[in-house]
């Protein structure tokens, strides 16, 4: 996937949602098995190295049948980099079945950058 950025976007987020109904430790092991760093907290993943904080989580979910929440931030962190983590763990998360939707989005909120979405 070839992503055309705007120009001139000092910083971004990422948010949204990886329906995974397995455990966080089940795919702490996916993500790590792809080479992709995780620090498993109480109801989150991190992901060290993404973005300025990356995390994917349990937010006010109560049944295994709720989806994850993405939530990156990108504060300080270039755009081009969060776009290549938002790519990475896309095609991670394609390659197992996993679906997602979620989007890049410049800080002000004006524009998105990219939508990443699968839904098998």
């Amino acid at each position: 996937m070839s992503i055309q950025l705007p120009m001139n976007i000092p910083d971004s987020f990422v948010a949204g949602k990886v329906y995974y109904y397995g455990s966080k430790e089940e795919l702490a092991r996916i993500l790590v098995g792809e080479g992709i760093d995780v620090n498993i907290g109480i109801w989150a993943l991190r992901i060290p190295g993404f973005a300025r904080t990356f995390e994917i989580a349990y937010v006010g979910n109560i049944t295994p049948e709720a989806p994850f929440d993405v939530d990156g931030d990108g504060y300080g962190v270039s755009v081009e980099s969060v776009a290549r983590d938002c790519e990475r763990l896309s095609e991670c998360l394609k390659r197992h079945g996993i679906g997602f939707d979620f989007t890049h989005v410049a800080g002000d909120q004006q524009s998105d950058i990219c939508s990443y979405r699968f839904m098998p």
